[in-house]
């Protein structure tokens, strides 16, 4: 007949001799209930450590019975990765029935921690690497220059075209606009001021004799012969222009 309480007794003194006194706490004796807390270095910050607390509750007939095992507490680990954890002891603690196997359960979640960590590990060193090589192509890009496709080619060519018509509609603008200034007949004509230039035809004799300022007084009108011969090439000059 198997002693179950022995056997019980022999394992809590061999974990005693093995984990310190703040890794291994038997919280009761009747029935042993023990917890381990398990820890190992953080992937992310080497001054800190990602911990589970693993209880353990031997039931009477214990080995050949599982014991009930729960997280209790996790550091740096999600709620959904304790309950994983859980299942994968369970599982474990089913094939070996009949064993003591308390400290075999608590290599297993030390193993599973060290792999979680690992695996962090290589990603962050591969999100690493993978920022160095971007930052490496795009160095190579300054030195290297665009390539150039057959579909940017023709975005900047129809750019470029769209570019030069819309240069060419403002000089046509440009010079539609200077064509339509008038010509000096029709300054002369639409402008009336300008005939007070007309006193200009006036000789220096008449101006100081007054005979000039004192007709004007008197409203005398004076007519001045224009020689149209002199805006002959001003209307050639136009029609240049309108050209």
């Amino acid at each position: 007949m198997t002693d179950y309480r022995e056997e019980q007794e022999g394992e809590v003194e061999a974990l005693r001799s093995i984990y310190p006194e703040d890794e291994l706490k038997v919280l009761s004796e009747d029935p042993y209930c023990l917890e381990v807390k398990i820890s190992v270095e953080d992937s992310n910050n080497e001054n800190s450590q990602v911990s589970v607390d693993v209880r353990f509750t031997l039931p009477a007939n214990y080995p050949d019975e599982i014991p009930e095992i729960t997280i209790t507490m996790g550091t740096g680990v999600e709620a959904g990765e304790m309950r994983d954890l859980e299942r994968v002891l369970t599982q474990q603690a089913g094939e070996n029935v009949g064993s003591v196997m308390v400290f075999t359960l608590v290599c297993g979640v030390q193993e599973y921690l060290q792999q979680r960590e690992e695996r962090a590990r290589e990603e962050k060193e591969r999100e690493k690497r993978e920022r160095e090589e971007e930052q490496q192509r795009l160095e190579e890009a300054k030195y290297r220059g665009t390539l150039v496709t057959v579909e940017s080619f023709r975005a900047w060519k129809e750019g470029f075209e769209e570019e030069m018509k819309e240069k060419r509609g403002k000089q046509r603008e440009d010079t539609s606009t200077t064509s339509r200034r008038l010509t000096g007949r029709q300054m002369f004509e639409r402008d009336t001021t300008l005939a007070l230039s007309d006193a200009k035809f006036f000789t220096d004799d008449d101006m100081e004799s007054g005979q000039v300022q004192g007709d004007m007084e008197r409203g005398q009108q004076y007519e001045v012969e224009v020689d149209e011969s002199l805006f002959e090439d001003l209307d050639d000059l136009a029609l240049e222009n309108d050209s």
